[in-house]
């Protein structure tokens, strides 16, 4: 998903979360006779799936593939419980049931991948930390385990003698799930000196003089800073990123050919050399 989609698509789940509100607000304040209940029921659910869709555009933008996905299971679930909603008179109270199972599923899917996008990049600089790994791994695979119980569960009902220890199993993939992934914001946060958010050597703000690519006037911008062309008002900005192990180690005059840090092999672009001293 391009830029421009995602914030269309996010402005797009923000107008409707809008709509669902306002709707909301109205059926409060008006007489129950001018508001029909399946209409304020519908207006939840598509506000509720609204808001799942900006948060899976939010932390999937790195990861096209599942972010289409999940953002399909979300808009099926969606389209079956308005079906639900808008035509329980018209579906057999079976059919109604095996709709609203395969709905579950949908929602159990978008959850699973979701939770997979948002794990995945976490630490991404520390992968080779056994710790990191083994948490990142047990919050990965802890959360689908719980949703094949949870789905299990919806369509193998009743579980007879099993019930209670499916039952059992799920919860305690769910507190394993949600304490792993908690566990890994915790570690971002203690680790968060090697993420390469630091300014390094040169600093944050450096000077820098260009000339606009739109109308060739020269232009004096600050890396890291939005600045624009006297000119033709092109709006300008400047990002330095410079040379860091994957681990997030800083590889400024480093000599070595190995990271000491973690011990990963310096790309040959990233190493230090004669020619890149500054005179």
């Amino acid at each position: 998903m391009t830029t421009n989609a995602r914030t269309a698509a996010m402005w797009t789940m923000l107008a409707v979360i809008g709509a669902c509100g306002l709707l909301g607000v109205v059926a409060i304040m008006a007489p129950s006779r001018y508001i029909d209940e399946k209409l304020l029921i519908a207006a939840f659910v598509t506000g509720l799936h609204a808001l799942g869709a900006m948060v899976l555009i939010a932390i999937g933008r790195d990861q096209p593939k599942q972010l289409v996905v999940s953002l399909g299971t979300l808009f099926g679930s969606m389209a079956i419980f308005l079906g639900l909603i808008f035509f329980e008179h018209m579906i057999h109270w079976e059919v109604e049931r095996v709709l609203g199972r395969i709905a579950g599923t949908f929602v159990a899917i978008t959850v699973v991948l979701g939770h997979r996008m948002l794990v995945r990049p976490l630490l991404k600089h520390h992968d080779r930390a056994i710790g990191v790994r083994v948490v990142k791994r047990t919050a990965l695979i802890s959360t689908p385990i719980a949703a094949a119980i949870l789905v299990g569960m919806m369509f193998l009902d009743p579980f007879y003698n099993g019930e209670e220890i499916a039952i059992r199993i799920f919860g305690v993939a769910l507190v394993v799930s949600a304490c792993s992934t908690l566990a890994l914001a915790g570690m971002g946060l203690l680790m968060s000196k090697d993420d390469g958010a630091d300014p390094g050597i040169l600093g944050s703000g450096v000077a820098i003089e260009m000339t606009c690519p739109r109308c060739s006037a020269k232009v004096e911008a600050r890396s890291g800073r939005e600045c624009r062309c006297d000119g033709c008002r092109l709006r300008i900005r400047v990002e330095i990123d410079e040379p860091r192990c994957a681990c997030g180690y800083l590889l400024y005059e480093l000599v070595s050919d190995t990271c000491p840090e973690c011990g990963r092999e310096v790309p040959e672009d990233d190493r230090w050399s004669a020619r890149n001293e500054v005179v």
